[in-house]
């Protein structure tokens, strides 16, 4: 009886790796991408609209996602130069501090994630129809370093990244300023009702 109790779970647990490898994923929409960044644009007031008053270039480009091996010794200073896991499921879901976006079943998704964002970038192509002032990194970063009498500057996003059921993301944004200033911020959202909104934000960096 314990040879056939000890083999019938054996069976179970090679069944249930078996439907676990052969889970399905699916990128995130481009869309769902516009509207987290349109979301943090409301939110913070970006002054990136270009009737603003002092508007600034938002990078087209958005920075690739990276997840960083636990043992990786680099601190993240720039949006999209990496992410450790372990800081990953430590991201806040709320002000409070008590609750976290992600749970531990979504580390398979996200190691999906960065694979296939290395294959397939992401970048910012409908927000100029809403009278968001756009630009290729490139040309920002060349005008950065144009001149030293003229000050430049302009906001950059990373790839969001996103629970497996496509209800949560975690997105880094920085601002780079006259190329000796810049801050860094995050921002934790939730998909409510079709609907994304900023749940809780952090200070990354500030120089």
């Amino acid at each position: 009886m314990p040879k056939l109790l000890t083999f019938c779970f054996g069976i179970f647990l090679l069944i249930s790796c078996s439907k676990e490898k052969n889970v399905e994923f699916h990128l995130p929409s481009n869309s769902d991408v516009q509207a987290i960044i349109t979301a943090i644009i409301k939110h913070d007031s970006l002054p990136v609209l270009l009737n603003h008053k002092d508007s600034y270039a938002l990078s087209s480009d958005i920075l690739e996602f990276k997840l960083l091996t636990s043992d990786s010794i680099t601190p993240p200073i720039m949006p999209g130069t990496g992410i450790k896991l372990k800081d990953l499921l430590l991201v806040k879901a709320d002000s409070s501090g008590n609750h976290y976006l992600f749970s531990h079943k979504d580390s398979t998704y996200f190691r999906f994630l960065e694979k296939a964002w290395l294959r397939k970038r992401t970048a910012i192509t409908n927000l100029r129809e809403n009278g968001v002032k756009v630009e290729s990194l490139l040309l920002l970063e060349e005008a950065l370093n144009e001149s030293q009498e003229k000050a430049n500057a302009f906001f950059i996003f990373s790839n969001p990244v996103f629970s497996q059921d496509q209800t949560k993301a975690y997105i880094e944004l920085t601002f780079a300023c006259d190329r000796l200033c810049g801050y860094g911020h995050s921002f934790s959202l939730k998909n409510e009702k079709g609907k994304w909104r900023v749940v809780h934000k952090e200070i990354t960096y500030f120089e």
